[in-house]
């Protein structure tokens, strides 16, 4: 592996080329990103429908960190992981605090796009998601407290860009990045690239006001 200077030094010089990324190729790249996160969550789902809540939490688990794998392989964009790539050069000094925010901006409402797309078409008319299964999920979702959401949007966040950096750091043994996903909240990127999108495919009755409160806590994170 790299050692923590070099990682340092690698994580800044690559949030640098994605904030010098055109608008074209980071609205794609997020697209892309956000349906892949998105298919891996409802790989999750089709897992706890299948093989219940004790053992299929344990193999979702094992299975939706996939998406995940094929963004860092393909070059995606995915908000989590641009949080602390692209906040890394920015504490490094090598791009400017508005370049950040549009970047996050960007690449925010390319995932909301992606997994919009794969709700719509995957869920609403393949009808491959069970919609009680994530109806429940949903709702569980915009019942939590700010609390909650604010401190699992911090957990999650930690083990996105621990992943992120292993990866990076990685030399050769680029299979070393998989990682154990926890059941902890997704943050902004969670509420609005999985679960909300995909319930609202799923016709869940679904409150402006109830979004936002659900969205706005962990986005502070």
């Amino acid at each position: 592996m790299h050692t923590l200077n070099e990682t340092v030094e690698l994580i800044t010089n690559l949030g640098v080329k994605k904030v010098h990324k055109t608008l074209k190729e980071q609205l794609v790249l997020s697209f892309i990103a956000g349906a892949m996160i998105s298919f891996g969550y409802m790989a999750y789902v089709k897992s706890v429908a299948l093989l219940g809540s004790s053992v299929g939490v344990l193999v979702g688990a094992a299975i939706f960190p996939i998406g995940l794998i094929v963004i860092l392989v393909a070059g995606g964009e995915l908000i989590t992981g641009n949080m602390m790539v692209v906040g890394t050069a920015y504490w490094s000094g090598k791009v400017k605090g508005l370049e950040v925010l549009k970047n996050w901006l960007v690449i925010t409402c390319g995932n909301i796009l992606g997994a919009l797309c794969v709700a719509i078409l995957f869920s609403a008319f393949l009808e491959s998601v069970p919609k009680d299964l994530m109806l429940d999920s949903v709702h569980h979702k915009l019942n939590a407290s700010p609390l909650q959401l604010i401190v699992s949007g911090i957990g999650c966040n930690w083990f996105v860009g621990l992943a992120v950096w292993l990866f990076v750091a990685l030399k050769d043994l680029r299979d070393g990045h998989d990682f154990v996903a926890l059941a902890l909240e997704k943050g902004a990127a969670a509420a609005l690239v999985t679960y909300i999108p995909d319930g609202v495919a799923a016709d869940a009755p679904l409150l402006c006001s109830s979004i936002q409160s659900n969205v706005e806590p962990s986005a502070a994170v």
